[in-house]
Protein backbone atom coordinates (compact mmCIF):
# COMPACT_ATOMS: atom_id res chain seq x y z
CA UNK A 1 0.00 0.00 0.00
CA UNK A 2 1.39 3.49 -0.72
CA UNK A 3 2.58 5.36 2.32
CA UNK A 4 0.77 8.90 1.55
CA UNK A 5 -2.33 9.50 -0.37
CA UNK A 6 -2.19 11.81 -3.27
CA UNK A 7 -4.66 14.56 -2.97
CA UNK A 8 -4.11 15.72 -6.98
CA UNK A 9 -7.16 15.93 -9.08
CA UNK A 10 -5.53 15.79 -12.34
CA UNK A 11 -4.58 12.16 -13.41
CA UNK A 12 -4.13 10.76 -16.64
CA UNK A 13 -5.66 7.01 -17.18
CA UNK A 14 -4.76 4.23 -18.68
CA UNK A 15 -5.38 0.37 -18.86
CA UNK A 16 -2.63 -2.00 -18.86
CA UNK A 17 -2.74 -5.60 -19.14
CA UNK A 18 0.38 -8.05 -17.49
CA UNK A 19 0.73 -11.53 -16.97
CA UNK A 20 0.84 -12.78 -13.38
CA UNK A 21 2.01 -15.84 -11.50
CA UNK A 22 1.69 -16.88 -7.97
CA UNK A 23 4.97 -16.09 -5.50
CA UNK A 24 5.68 -20.10 -5.16
CA UNK A 25 7.77 -20.03 -8.39
CA UNK A 26 5.23 -22.09 -10.72
CA UNK A 27 5.02 -21.52 -13.95
CA UNK A 28 1.27 -21.14 -14.18
CA UNK A 29 0.12 -17.37 -15.28
CA UNK A 30 -2.92 -14.96 -15.56
CA UNK A 31 -3.32 -12.24 -17.57
CA UNK A 32 -5.07 -9.38 -15.63
CA UNK A 33 -6.23 -5.92 -17.12
CA UNK A 34 -5.34 -3.20 -14.68
CA UNK A 35 -6.54 0.56 -14.95
CA UNK A 36 -3.22 2.70 -14.06
CA UNK A 37 -3.64 6.49 -12.42
CA UNK A 38 -0.69 8.63 -12.63
CA UNK A 39 -1.01 11.94 -10.83
CA UNK A 40 0.52 14.72 -13.58
CA UNK A 41 1.48 16.85 -11.01
CA UNK A 42 3.52 14.48 -8.44
CA UNK A 43 3.82 11.32 -10.06
CA UNK A 44 1.76 9.26 -7.86
CA UNK A 45 0.99 5.95 -9.35
CA UNK A 46 -2.63 4.17 -8.60
CA UNK A 47 -3.02 0.57 -9.77
CA UNK A 48 -6.58 -0.84 -9.45
CA UNK A 49 -7.84 -4.30 -10.85
CA UNK A 50 -11.42 -4.27 -11.85
CA UNK A 51 -11.97 -7.97 -11.43
CA UNK A 52 -9.65 -7.96 -8.20
CA UNK A 53 -12.02 -11.06 -6.82
CA UNK A 54 -11.18 -13.47 -9.67
CA UNK A 55 -7.47 -12.31 -9.91
CA UNK A 56 -7.67 -13.08 -5.82
CA UNK A 57 -9.09 -16.40 -6.52
CA UNK A 58 -6.71 -17.15 -8.63
CA UNK A 59 -3.65 -16.00 -6.74
CA UNK A 60 -4.77 -17.77 -3.84
CA UNK A 61 -5.33 -20.93 -4.97
CA UNK A 62 -3.01 -23.57 -3.39
CA UNK A 63 -1.61 -27.01 -5.31
CA UNK A 64 -2.96 -29.97 -3.70
CA UNK A 65 -0.65 -33.05 -4.40
CA UNK A 66 0.71 -31.43 -7.60
CA UNK A 67 -2.45 -30.21 -9.07
CA UNK A 68 -4.50 -27.38 -8.88
CA UNK A 69 -7.87 -27.45 -6.74
CA UNK A 70 -10.18 -27.02 -9.01
CA UNK A 71 -12.97 -24.09 -8.55
CA UNK A 72 -16.73 -24.85 -7.79
CA UNK A 73 -17.69 -22.89 -10.79
CA UNK A 74 -15.45 -25.78 -13.02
Amino acid sequence: MAEAQCSHARRVRSVIQRDLSRTSGETAFYTAQLTLGICKSCGHVEIYCDAYKTVCDWLMSNKANGKEKAKASD
